[in-house]
């Protein structure tokens, strides 16, 4: 069994701050999410065998405007 664990950061750069969003007739809203926001990321992969390996991950993001609570994401691929 082989594993890997991995690590991911990242920036992103929202440059659109003019949104103008309109829900049935409840009138206008901004939903301005513009500006900078940093994404963490960390996780493993492991090798079962030649056709068999499986992942786990979490994540969090956050920055002006948005604010992504923790999440996790686990997964199997199988080749056959």
């Amino acid at each position: 069994m082989e594993i890997e664990p991995w690590l991911k950061a990242a920036v992103r750069k929202e440059f659109v701050d003019d949104n103008r969003v309109k829900v049935n007739n409840d009138g206008n809203f901004v939903n301005d999410l513009s500006g900078r926001r940093g994404i963490y990321q960390a996780g493993i992969k492991a090798s079962f065998s030649s056709t068999l390996s499986g992942h786990l991950g979490v994540g969090y993001s956050h920055g002006a405007g948005v604010e992504s609570p923790w999440n996790a994401v686990a997964g199997a691929n199988w080749s056959f």
